[in-house]
């Protein structure tokens, strides 16, 4: 009943916590007291943890259209039939920066084993040039995409983005079979789940 632990659980909720152990986070916020869950801040959870379920490893994704580099319609549709991480990340963003090196590596990969990248930028509306410039820097080769319009992106909105970088990994069906992959995380998860390349050669 205590708003300290109304904020003690605050701390703990996390894109990594409710990628990693969503059960304890929904039973933590489940034993609080009906005062505090209507709370703003209990009522921002629930929908946190409420959303970390519907975009939970077994779930469909949820398919958007947003415009390219060149202002292309790209929908995540249209890589079914592939393995797809679908990584939200943005050009100001150093730890999104800094992830990219390992995105790079699993995208050189890994791309002829039927598998891709599609990257949403969180970028504010007129920052064009500082996101083409970071594509650039890091070697960012896939489908690259954003909003730049309004400052709320509204597929981070539908995938309850808090924190970047954030990745969904998304099988050829459509469905989500990962997420929060980072670091060598990421590589093994594709190892494991991507068709192997055969070696024989007549």
């Amino acid at each position: 009943s205590s708003f300290v632990s109304l904020g003690l659980l605050k701390d703990r909720v996390s894109a990594k916590t409710l990628a990693e152990d969503r059960e304890t986070i929904a039973a933590w916020y489940n034993g609080l007291s009906d005062a505090l869950k209507s709370s703003i801040v209990g009522k921002q959870l629930k929908d946190r943890i409420e959303t970390a379920y519907k975009l939970a490893p077994g779930r469909p994704s949820v398919d958007f259209v947003l415009n390219d580099t060149l202002g292309n319609p790209v929908s995540l549709s249209a890589f079914r039939g592939k393995y797809v991480l679908l990584d939200f990340w943005a050009s100001w963003c150093m730890p999104c920066r800094a992830e990219n090196k390992t995105v790079v590596k699993a995208y050189n990969r890994f791309k002829d084993r039927n598998f891709t990248v599609l990257s949403v930028a969180l970028e504010q509306p007129g920052a064009k040039k500082a996101w083409l410039d970071a594509i650039h820097q890091d070697g960012l080769a896939w489908t690259q995409v954003a909003d730049l319009v309004s400052a709320k992106n509204p597929v981070a909105e539908a995938y309850g983005i808090q924190t970047i970088p954030m990745n969904f990994l998304i099988d050829p069906q459509g469905t989500i079979i990962g997420t929060y992959l980072r670091g060598e995380a990421l590589l093994q998860k594709l190892e494991d789940v991507l068709p192997g390349i055969s070696t024989f050669t007549r």
